[in-house]
């Protein structure tokens, strides 16, 4: 064989190990992401300054 036969023949069987192994792991897997639940609120009440829409539905504290 020559060194262009090899290097098709290592490509080859690398494309074919990688189709085996992408098929191999079990695709049962899946993420539960509640997008409703919410962990607590934050108050601002005591001075803190708010920069954007009081209302917005995301709150970002910095503390320090």
């Amino acid at each position: 064989m020559n060194k262009k036969g090899v290097i098709i023949g290592v490509i080859v069987i690398a494309i074919i190990a990688g189709v085996v192994a992408s098929l191999s792991v079990p695709a049962s897997e899946t993420v539960n992401l509640d997008m409703g639940r919410t962990h607590g609120t934050i108050s601002t009440a005591m001075g803190s300054p708010v920069l954007g829409d009081p209302s917005a539905p995301i709150t970002i504290v910095e503390f320090g």
